[in-house]
Formats: structure tokens, C-alpha cells, sequence
């Protein structure tokens, strides 16, 4: 299938973030159905990476099994994980639906600005609950 010309388009991401310091993420990025792993250091290139997951041919479908398979080995300790599904990719827009595993919220988003402004308020969550836990011990 080639997603340029098909407006329908399924990827299962898996997003590690290990810091975010002034609003610019740091992490990897697992394509869970073809076995791809990117390291972004800022959001710009967390979203170029994404975009450019379209371009590559691949109909595997990921189990959970292999979600978690990928999680396991990543052995740093990460202040945020998500679960990201892209249903669509059309005219530059994506609709899909992303699931932050620490919190258990999951939010539908209908463009790339949703999804970031969802992943920064999830982000800024996370910083401010692992603040309030290092303030307890």
C-alpha cells in the first residue's frame, strides 16, 4: 500500500520521552509494525519523523505483545510513555488517537497541533508529578 496515494493510513507508535526541558521533548520514537526506532531531540524533529512514516512500505499490523516487547528494552528511565495511533494522514492533517500508558488518558486528536498541545499537557503533568514525588522523599 502506498499511503501517498491513500489517504488512509495506520501506524502504532510508541514515544519514550526522557526529558523537557523549555518545552522541547527528548526521546525515541518506535515504528511498533516495521521495527523503526528514532531518537528526536526537539518537537520539530519528533514530527518529521512521524511524517516521514508514511513514505515506507509496510501492512504489518503490531500486537501488543510487540508494544510492550519494545518498551521492556528500552532500559532508560523515561518521564512519559505514549501509545500513538494514526489513522489518517490527509492534506497534512492527522487524525488518530494517543494514550499516555503512566496516566492512563487517552485522547482522540484531529491534527498535528492536538496532538502536540495533548502531549504537552500530559508532559507538563508528568514533570509536575515526579516534582511533587522528589519534594516527598
Amino acid at each position: 500500500m502506498n499511503c501517498k496515494n491513500n489517504a488512509s493510513f495506520r501506524q502504532t507508535l510508541l514515544l519514550k520521552i526522557f526529558s523537557y526541558e523549555n518545552k522541547q521533548p527528548t526521546g525515541t520514537i518506535h515504528a511498533v509494525g516495521i521495527g523503526i526506532i528514532y531518537t528526536f531531540k526537539n518537537l520539530t524533529q519528533l514530527l518529521m519523523y512521524i511524517d516521514n512514516l508514511d513514505n515506507l512500505d509496510t501492512d504489518q499490523k503490531p500486537t501488543k505483545a510487540d508494544i510492550f516487547e519494545l518498551a521492556r528494552k528500552q532500559s532508560k528511565k523515561s518521564i512519559a510513555d505514549f501509545k500513538i495511533d494514526i489513522f489518517f494522514k490527509k492534506f497534512g492533517a492527522w487524525q488518530g488517537e494517543m494514550t499516555c500508558i503512566n496516566s492512563k488518558k487517552t485522547g482522540a486528536f484531529r491534527s498535528v497541533i492536538e496532538m502536540a498541545i495533548m502531549l504537552d499537557c500530559e508532559l507538563e503533568n508528568a514533570l509536575a508529578s515526579n516534582h511533587r514525588k522528589e519534594a516527598d522523599i
